[in-house]
């Protein structure tokens, strides 16, 4: 089952620690959760409108059983992410079990889940969990945001203390010289090799990307420093294991977001449907 989630055991995560998050449905609003699930869906070719109508479906059931599952899909190249935000890996437990006892809606899910698997041709999942000191700025709106530009980083055994120490160096450059950035990491705890990170940056519009040159032009490499410079370049030749960024766009039809959040931008997240065409009077 995916968006809503099959009960699973999280102990063997060692993640007892985790402590909760201000805003439950995060990063569909303003914070970002401790934990984060990630299901991942591959659409066959040709069949994108055909999934995204049947995606619908899903929100819809969900609205109709009051469910406070949220989530927040995003799709890129015959690609979808569904994002599900959680304060704790208890709360994804607890939120698991309460989908499962809802007999009604377990049953459009099947419904549902049946028509989408013949649309897809793969299917993931991954749980992460927030990184804060490799995370810069991550206090956005998601609201107000309309894409996503995610990078799936993976890096070689052992070289985890240098990669938080570099990170930790591109974080001060770019708060010495104020580049107007931000993201968020996560660390996969499962669904992915180990030492896997996942990097979200959001985007109010595609036009940001045109000032990334500017932003990150002499000041910024200034601020670096050669021997930053230097350590970067060696360690993305040595270390990492593989990178793959990707642009995923906010879906709204496919989302199930929460009323206060659809309330801050009501004319993307609750669009009008087209308006009918007017026929013609046969008589004239």
């Amino acid at each position: 089952m995916h968006k809503i989630l099959a009960a699973v055991s999280f102990v063997s995560l060692g993640a007892a620690g985790v402590t909760a998050v201000q805003a439950a449905d995060a990063p569909l609003g303003t914070q970002r959760p401790k934990i984060l699930q990630i299901f991942m869906e591959e659409v066959k070719p040709g069949r994108g409108p055909a999934h995204t109508k049947n995606e619908a479906g899903w929100p819809a059931a969900l609205r109709k059983a009051n469910n406070k599952g949220y989530y927040l899909a995003v799709s890129g190249v015959n690609e979808v992410w569904f994002l599900n935000p959680r304060d704790s890996f208890a709360a994804a437990e607890a939120q698991a079990k309460a989908d499962e006892a809802d007999a009604a809606l377990s049953a459009e899910v099947d419904r549902l889940w049946t028509v989408d698997g013949e649309m897809l041709s793969k299917t993931g999942a991954m749980t992460g969990v927030l990184n804060d000191e490799l995370s810069y700025r991550a206090d956005w709106d998601t609201a107000k945001m309309r894409y996503y530009e995610v990078t799936v980083m993976r890096i070689q055994p052992g070289y985890r203390r240098e990669f938080v120490a570099l990170r930790k160096l591109v974080n001060a450059a770019h708060d010495k010289v104020k580049v107007d950035e931000r993201w968020s990491v996560y660390e996969i705890a499962t669904g992915a090799p180990d030492d896997t990170y996942v990097f979200f940056a959001p985007l109010a519009s595609l036009a940001e990307w045109d000032k990334s040159e500017a932003m990150h032009g002499k000041d910024y490499q200034d601020a670096l420093g050669e021997e930053t410079r230097g350590r970067l370049r060696d360690f993305s030749r040595v270390a990492v294991k593989s990178s793959e960024t990707k642009l995923f766009q906010f879906s709204p039809r496919m989302s199930y977001v929460s009323k206060e959040m659809a309330d801050r931008s009501p004319e993307f997240w609750n669009p009008r449907p087209p308006a009918a065409p007017v026929k013609k009077d046969e008589k004239k």
